[in-house]
């Protein structure tokens, strides 16, 4: 039996109420939405750079797609097309494990959201102040500032997808126009071949509906006080989580569901999906574990949400 989302289940009455054919975002609207939510820029990839030099932090970034990003995303587009409704990644995992798991997942990537969201502000004022060589002495007052630009942040989510898409393609063209014309500069300002094999700082360590905006607007607030250094391994961490878990779901389905239809599909049987999923599983598994290696308040933040998430599913699923 597969299982759906509740809107799923009534899709005949949504069908009768919503436009035949109407599409809210267009394609360069989520080209911008899926570029912001997953990179958003450049910041936080200097670490890359100071540690291995230019030529080595350009041949990571090169590599890391083709290894890890892309064999993640051909197993994703086979998930999708095999379940191509409302619900996407939760909907896989309930199919895959039952509705424990398909709640842990979808509260996991929430998380992962919430602390990403709440990183932003602490990032937008440190640009701000080392722009204006200036600082906050207070710390009350940075934490109100922080919570303005965070509530400030959340009113576009309020006004619907379709205002939040065109100020996506608004900042996407922000964060690009800027990159690029420095890194024309940066060429053209380099004056030997050689300085692409630099490497500037040999101990750098690189570590590294309205209710609902509402609810991630509370819970950001309430993540301000946090280091950037502390909540960033845990969003990656929450992250691993959910993406590790998608693929161990693809590899479950292909042995409980076969037949459903599948128009796009990872070559090669299950062998084939398991050599897929081999360098990212590992990636993945990696920045889980470093998580409980790099900082206390992470590996503690980590293990509480953890268990309010397990002990909120199984209160769900036995007595909700």
């Amino acid at each position: 039996m597969i299982l759906e989302s509740p809107r799923s289940a009534f899709k005949d009455v949504f069908a009768k109420r919503q436009p035949v054919n109407h599409r809210v975002v267009g394609t360069l609207g989520m080209v911008s939405i899926i570029y912001l939510y997953t990179c958003a820029g450049p910041i936080g990839s200097e670490p890359i750079v100071s540690a291995g030099g230019p030529l080595a932090a350009m041949f990571a970034l090169l590599v890391y797609p083709l290894l890890v990003t892309i064999p993640y995303a051909y197993i994703v587009a086979e998930l999708c097309s095999a379940f191509p409704e409302d619900g996407g990644f939760t909907i896989w995992v309930l199919n895959a494990f039952g509705p424990y798991w398909g709640f842990q997942v979808g509260y996991w990537s929430w998380i992962s959201g919430v602390i990403r969201t709440a990183l932003i502000p602490d990032t937008i004022l440190n640009l701000f102040l080392a722009f204006y060589d200036t600082k906050i002495e207070s710390t009350a007052v940075e934490l109100f500032v922080k919570a303005g630009i965070a509530i400030v942040l959340t009113f576009p989510a309020c006004f619907g997808t379709r205002n939040a898409t065109r100020l996506s393609c608004f900042l996407l063209v922000v964060v690009i126009v800027p990159f690029f014309t420095y890194t024309i500069w940066a060429y053209v300002k380099t004056s030997e071949v050689g300085e692409i094999f630099d490497v500037r700082h040999e101990v750098t360590y690189y570590d590294r509906d309205i209710d609902d905006a509402i609810l991630e607007a509370i819970a950001t607030v309430a993540l301000l006080p946090i280091s950037f250094d502390d909540l960033l391994p845990l969003s990656n961490a929450f992250a691993a989580a959910v993406e590790f878990t998608i693929i161990v779901a693809a590899m479950r389905l292909r042995m409980t569901l076969p037949y459903i239809p599948r128009p796009t599909k990872v070559p090669g049987g299950i062998l084939g999906l398991l050599i897929f999923a081999g360098v990212p599983a590992v990636v993945l598994g990696y920045i889980l574990v470093h998580t409980f290696m790099t900082s206390l308040i992470a590996t503690l933040l980590m293990v509480g949400l953890l268990l309010f998430g397990l002990i909120n599913g199984i209160w769900s699923t036995r007595w909700g």
